[in-house]
């Protein structure tokens, strides 16, 4: 479905992932502050695009100490990510791009699962064509 967003939101444990991300800095030593555990600082977004990433200053303060990061509801993520999209959309300019006024979420419960849903996002692209409301 071209006028449709899939994504996959994967909600980890914060305390397991400051941990891991701290055992990562202190073990490598080409991690800087601008940098990933990858040494890079960018994250891949799947598409054409790299999105960058501070994770290092995003997790520590300045006495290199882990930051409580506030936990937010999936309602409040969503909303960021259109605000932030519809933002940069009409700076193309396509000044009549809008978001539908809600969500779908799904709760993916098993590998199974994941690999059908991850599947279909990567192959849905394909079929658009036989969608009626795909306008090339």
């Amino acid at each position: 479905m071209p006028n449709n967003v899939h994504g996959i939101l994967e909600i980890i444990n914060e305390k397991t992932y400051v941990d891991e991300l701290n055992d990562n800095v202190r073990n490598n030593n080409n991690v800087h502050g601008n940098t990933n555990v990858r040494g890079n600082n960018h994250v891949g977004t799947g598409r054409d695009l790299s999105l960058p990433l501070d994770a290092h200053q995003h997790i520590f303060n300045q006495k290199n100490t882990p930051q409580k990061i506030k936990i937010k509801s999936l309602s409040e993520l969503i909303g960021a990510y259109k605000t932030t999209t519809s933002k940069l959309i009409h700076h193309i300019p396509f000044p009549h791009f809008a978001w539908q006024r809600s969500f779908h979420d799904h709760i993916i419960q098993n590998d199974k699962a994941l690999r059908n849903i991850h599947n279909y996002i990567i192959n849905n692209p394909k079929h658009w064509n036989e969608d009626i409301f795909y306008k090339p």
